[in-house]
């Protein structure tokens, strides 16, 4: 009976972010990865807003008058006045204060800073080049621990270790963040490298029947095909381990794993992964106004399967 072989992961696909994500690369690095200073100064505000809010502790009005020498009152009264309007400015506006501080904090954590704060801490480059020669070493058997094992044990720990490391590199990424009114980052752009690639192109002026235009082969089609594939696969929820096992033994010959050094980098890349498969339209014919058709000039399409073959 045929035995589907599993799939690797190298731990539990739940989702962190921000702290969360933090501390489990600190266990996988097995190493200190600090926050961000922003977050340890809205902290430390935090923290001495609270203590503000336990020292508004004032005179009992009624202890006062029963116990203080009575020619004490007066200046007892008028240092009570100004903390009582200190006390009172403060209970004010805590809430809202406190709210700005957390808010704050979090952005700290959910941002460019901590992506590029917490790669400039590990060695990225070292860990991809130990996970590399692992997945190579190991080959066909990457698959299945116990023959890995056998095969190379040194080897089969590596693979993990490494993989750990890499796995989950992808949620420090800011789930509301932009850079340069960008969109947001690609998982798969925090990993790969793409290749130069030709981008498809279509003439719309050499629009006939027997010609509509497409100037490029099957070759460069099939090709910006296997890099969507790879990217829309093996690089989301489940299925990152397996990727990065892929790409590292050089099964996506136009992909190579390489860690975005900065958020801004990984942005870039998924600008890149963005215009793969897709067909670029030029000379168009001008736009109706009316017509709400793509003006003249450059303009793309989404190449589908099956369809817009090249002739």
């Amino acid at each position: 009976m045929y035995k589907k072989t599993p799939m690797i992961q190298f731990g539990k696909n739940t989702i962190e972010s921000g702290i969360k994500a933090v501390e489990y690369l600190q266990e996988a690095w097995d190493q200190e990865i600090t926050l961000p200073p922003e977050y340890a100064d809205y902290h430390c505000r935090l923290d001495k807003l609270e203590q503000l809010l336990r020292q508004q502790k004032g005179v009992d009005f009624t202890t006062m008058v029963m116990t203080a020498p009575v020619d004490e009152w007066e200046d007892t009264l008028e240092r009570e006045l100004q903390s009582s309007t200190r006390s009172d400015f403060i209970q004010r506006n805590y809430t809202k204060a406190r709210q700005a501080l957390i808010e704050a904090r979090g952005h700290a954590v959910n941002s460019a800073i901590l992506y590029d704060h917490v790669i400039a801490q590990i060695d990225v480059e070292g860990a991809v080049a130990a996970f590399t020669e692992a997945a190579l070493t190991l080959g066909e058997n990457v698959n299945d621990i116990e023959k890995a094992v056998d095969q190379a044990p040194a080897a089969a720990a590596e693979f993990r270790s490494q993989g750990r490391k890499l796995w989950k590199l992808h949620q420090l990424l800011p789930t509301s963040y932009s850079v340069n009114g960008t969109q947001l980052t690609h998982p798969a752009a925090v990993y790969l490298n793409v290749a130069d690639i030709e981008p498809l192109i279509r003439d719309m002026s050499l629009q006939r029947m027997a010609h509509k235009g497409y100037q490029y082969g099957d070759d460069l089609q099939h090709r910006h095909g296997a890099i969507k594939m790879a990217v829309e696969n093996k690089f989301t929820t489940g299925t990152t381990s397996e990727g990065l096992t892929e790409v590292a033994q050089g099964k996506h010959p136009d992909l190579t794993l390489d860690i975005a050094t900065t958020l801004e980098q990984a942005q870039a890349r998924t600008c890149a992964l963005g215009a793969v498969g897709r067909v670029q339209r030029i000379n168009d014919k001008p736009a109706d106004a009316s017509s709400g058709h793509t003006p003249a000039g450059l303009s793309t399409e989404r190449h589908t399967k099956g369809t817009n073959k090249a002739s």
